[in-house]
């Protein structure tokens, strides 16, 4: 019984990228404050994060990994960049940008270094960016619609310790 059920759950899981489809539950999240540190519940030491349908994330690491794997392929991304890398880690990075900004000072270069790590901030990422990096490594439109118009659409709501809120903000028709 557990095979057929997980075949069904494969093909309706490919429906969005095939057909660009969305669910409208896939618009919805819910933001909740977790702590960083198990057990510090002081309000600046809080993350917000925000809880996303699990089919929804599930087709977006998929779409996001394909996309990656035909960019490593084609080589087309920068050298300098770190994040989601096999064989590259934070330390690495740390290694080659302490060099540089080394290489800057004795030399006495001006310059400027900007870090942005976007992981997980679906919502923060430059839609029109995404759409035209992934249809540059032939990700089908369809495909990249199903993973930011649901982003674009989002409605929010928040999780207290005294339930969910009935209001809501976000949420673009």
């Amino acid at each position: 019984w557990c095979r057929p059920a997980a075949e069904l759950h494969a093909i309706m899981a490919r429906i969005p990228a095939k057909t660009g489809y969305t669910p409208k539950r896939w618009t919805k999240s819910v933001d909740s404050m977790l702590p960083k540190k198990p057990g510090e519940w002081r309000p600046f030491k809080l993350r917000l994060t925000g809880l996303l349908m699990p089919d929804f994330n599930h087709n977006n690491k998929i779409l996001g990994r394909a996309a990656m794997l035909i960019a490593e392929k084609k080589r087309m991304i920068a050298p300098e960049q770190y994040g989601s890398r096999k064989k590259l880690s934070a330390e690495k990075h740390a290694l080659n940008k302490r060099l540089l900004l080394d290489v800057m000072r004795i030399e006495k270069r001006p310059g400027v270094v900007c870090a942005n790590d976007a992981k997980a901030c679906y919502d923060r990422i430059l839609h029109f960016a995404a759409y035209i990096s992934m249809r540059k490594v032939v990700i089908k439109k369809e495909a990249v619609k199903s993973m930011l118009e649901p982003v674009r659409r989002l409605e929010h709501t928040v999780r207290t310790a005294y339930g969910d809120s009935e209001t809501t903000y976000g949420g673009m028709e």
